[in-house]
């Protein structure tokens, strides 16, 4: 029985408050873990799945060992500089011509310009390894794909072994949304819009069983 003397109705579809979200790979891989499953309630954050990280891991390794080669070069490089501004004010404070001669004193005056620049460079190269090293850093945790949103996992499409990622024309991974309330979506028919106002009450019936309500607001 209606409970509203004037009413319009519509067939309704219960969904997530946040819309369903489709949670893909921002990177492109073999799928190493699933976490979750259909029903699993997931917190922000929550590691749903993993890409495969065995190659990652190993550039991390290597490129690790390129900033420590470089720290060292850099070291040396200081060492050079101090080596070398040290011969240079012990020529300047000889008397040219019976301490040192000019030639000797020029060379070492381009002695300490070649170790500042080589200084300058190895410093630079260990900034960028450094840059890179946390680029990779950057590249792994983007493998482990997580939870944007507190709440429940409607569907899992992937499996250990599967190959996922942007661009390829397939399910998304993970279909997932907060349910803490449920939103329900109505459509309406088109010959009824005009009558629909937003701050009026409105109740869904269960569709097999129209005993059970749930009164409803209006959300957008």
């Amino acid at each position: 029985q209606d409970p509203f003397e004037n009413s319009i109705s519509g067939t309704g579809l219960v969904e997530a408050n946040t819309k369903n979200l489709e949670v893909s790979a921002f990177s492109n891989g073999v799928v190493d873990k699933v976490y979750v499953k259909e029903g699993d309630i997931v917190k922000k954050g929550d590691l749903l799945f993993s890409l495969d990280q065995h190659l990652l891991k190993a550039q991390i390794v290597q490129e690790e060992e390129a900033v420590r080669v470089s720290q060292l070069q850099a070291a040396l490089s200081k060492v050079d500089l101090e080596d070398s501004q040290d011969q240079l004010n012990r020529g300047k404070g000889l008397t040219i011509g019976t301490g040192i001669t000019k030639q000797e004193l020029q060379k070492r005056l381009f002695n300490e310009a070649r170790a500042r620049a080589t200084l300058a460079l190895n410093e630079g190269q260990h900034l960028k390894a450094q840059a890179e090293l946390k680029v990779l850093h950057v590249s792994l945790d983007q493998l482990s794909v997580r939870a944007p949103e507190d709440g429940l996992i409607f569907k899992v499409n992937v499996l250990v072994g599967d190959y996922v990622g942007n661009g390829l024309q397939q399910l998304s991974p993970v279909i997932m949304g907060g349910v803490h309330p449920l939103h329900v979506r109505v459509q309406i028919d088109e010959s009824d819009m005009w009558r629909f106002v937003s701050e009026m009450p409105a109740i869904a019936f269960h569709r097999s069983n129209n005993h059970l309500r749930y009164p409803l607001a209006f959300v957008r």
